[in-house]
Order: C-alpha cells, then sequence, then structure tokens
C-alpha cells in the first residue's frame, strides 16, 4: 500500500512538471499559431510526462483509499504555483497566495473526523 501512494506523491510532481513545461512552451514565440504550437519540443515533453503522469494515477487510484485523494490530489494546485514561482520566477500574487492557503484550509477541514452519534 506504500508504493502506491508514493506513486500518486511521484505523479502529483510528475503532473506538476509537465505543467511547467506547457507554461514553458506556450511562452517561448507566442506569435506561433496551428499545429506548429503543440509541436514544440517543451509542449511534446509536457505532454508526454502528463499522460505518464495518469497512468500512475490510475495504478495509485486502484489501491489507495478515496479520503485520502481527496486530501492529497488538489496540492497540484498548491505545487504548480509554487514551482512557477521557484523556476519560472513568476510572482506569487495576492489572489495566488489566497487561492492556495484556501486549498490547504478546505483539504484540512475535508480531513476533521466527524463523530456522528
Amino acid at each position: 500500500m506504500l508504493v502506491e501512494y508514493l506513486i500518486i506523491y511521484f505523479s502529483l510532481v510528475l503532473t506538476a512538471f509537465a505543467h511547467l513545461l506547457l507554461k514553458i512552451g506556450v511562452s517561448v514565440d507566442p506569435t506561433v499559431t496551428g499545429l506548429k504550437k503543440y509541436c514544440h519540443p517543451y509542449i511534446i515533453s509536457g505532454y508526454i510526462l502528463m499522460i505518464l503522469a495518469v497512468v500512475m494515477n490510475i495504478r495509485g487510484l486502484r489501491h489507495v483509499p478515496l479520503r485520502d485523494l481527496a486530501f492529497i490530489l488538489p496540492f497540484i494546485y498548491v505545487l504548480v504555483p509554487m514551482l512557477s514561482a521557484i523556476f519560472l520566477k513568476e510572482r506569487m500574487t495576492y489572489s495566488k497566495v489566497k487561492g492556495t492557503l484556501l486549498i490547504i484550509i478546505g483539504s484540512i477541514i475535508f480531513n476533521i473526523p466527524i463523530k456522528i452519534l
């Protein structure tokens, strides 16, 4: 079971880096349009990482309880802005910080055990 959790976490990291590659590929030359835009090496690499992450997610989803996944999977929305700020030097705006905090707080609240009488 521990292996499946590690697979889920690793697929989250792969997904985050796939998003970064897609962001880089789109911003390299914004004047390129059509099919040529999708043939950029960063875009292709991002899609390959995304497919690999989906395959790993499917493997992990079979064995990890849904309650745990509801806590783990939203952190992709926290990880992507953080990695974008680190690697792409994007600014963490107030709305990004607020959204990240809401995701973290919501995940914590969702996982508080409720005692039903």
